[in-house]
């Protein structure tokens, strides 16, 4: 349960529902659950991960690049930190994505999200 009083399975559901729409195409709709989700779980940075690859989506890198720094704020797990990177490259900080970029994939050793942040680096270097 969150501090509203929002029990976990309902944020859990809330999430599943956002990630639905996004799969379907249905952005709008699921950037306003994720904002929602945002705000009633600010330390929750799923959200804010997500809420900034849909503003990569929609070539807006500043509102990717804060969604992202939220995020990363939140938690340094491999998915918020390569947030972060890729928002940096996207704002034109290819150079200060590096670092990120590195700790994202040593982070995510030997999974899927680790050969991409190491894609990325040898992009960006």
């Amino acid at each position: 349960m969150n501090a509203f009083g929002v029990p976990d399975d309902a944020l859990a559901a809330a999430r599943q529902l956002a990630w639905r729409l996004m799969e379907a195409g249905r952005v709008d709709r699921a950037r306003a659950i994720l904002v929602g989700l945002a705000e009633l779980s600010p330390s929750e940075p799923w959200a804010h991960e997500a809420l900034a690859a849909l503003a990569l989506r929609r070539h807006d890198p500043e509102a990717a690049l804060a969604h992202a720094a939220a995020a990363l704020s939140e938690s340094r797990a491999p998915s918020a930190v390569f947030a972060y990177a890729q928002a940096l490259i996207a704002s034109g900080h290819r150079v200060k994505a590096r670092p990120f970029l590195r700790e994202a994939a040593a982070r995510a050793k030997g999974t899927p999200l680790a050969i991409s942040a190491g894609a990325l680096l040898r992009d960006v270097s």
